[in-house]
């Protein structure tokens, strides 16, 4: 744990939190602990003196940066990779050519029939081509054995 209200640099007025019914004697008594791996998000830790209640303890207030951590991978999921390597022979570069311009003349008989599409509609519909033809040419790499 770490005390995070000494951790900053205030004038001594803005640390006390105590004051004696006297009025002479003050003290920093009020603290605010934070667990050490989130001692970074504290922003600040200062007192409201002007709170009014019927304490002679003033309030503590802290800022705080709330964190979210996210996971970029999930824990369980395997990527499947197309065979490229595959492609070093001609006769299945020829397929894998063959197979693209099929594909494509589909395409074209669908974008003469159509009106005009978004620039962005069209290149889903030029990956989603290629991808098939790779997908059915080419395949996907062996998962590698992990023993």
């Amino acid at each position: 744990m770490v005390v995070s209200s000494t951790c900053f640099r205030h004038k001594e007025i803005h640390k006390q939190t105590w004051i004696s019914p006297d009025g002479k004697t003050n003290n920093q008594i009020g603290h605010t602990l934070v667990d050490k791996r989130n001692a970074s998000s504290m922003l600040d830790v200062k007192l409201c003196r002007g709170a009014s209640s019927d304490s002679d303890n003033f309030l503590v207030r802290g800022r705080y940066r709330y964190k979210i951590a996210y996971s970029k991978y999930e824990p369980n999921r395997t990527t499947r990779r197309l065979h490229v390597a595959s492609l070093r022979e001609a006769s299945m570069v020829r397929r894998f050519q063959q197979q693209v311009e099929e594909e494509f003349g589909k395409l074209e008989t669908e974008r003469v029939t159509e009106e005009k599409t978004h620039i962005e509609e069209e290149w889903k519909k030029i990956k989603q081509v290629i991808m098939e033809a790779a997908e059915q040419t080419l395949g996907y790499q062996p998962n590698p054995d992990r023993s």
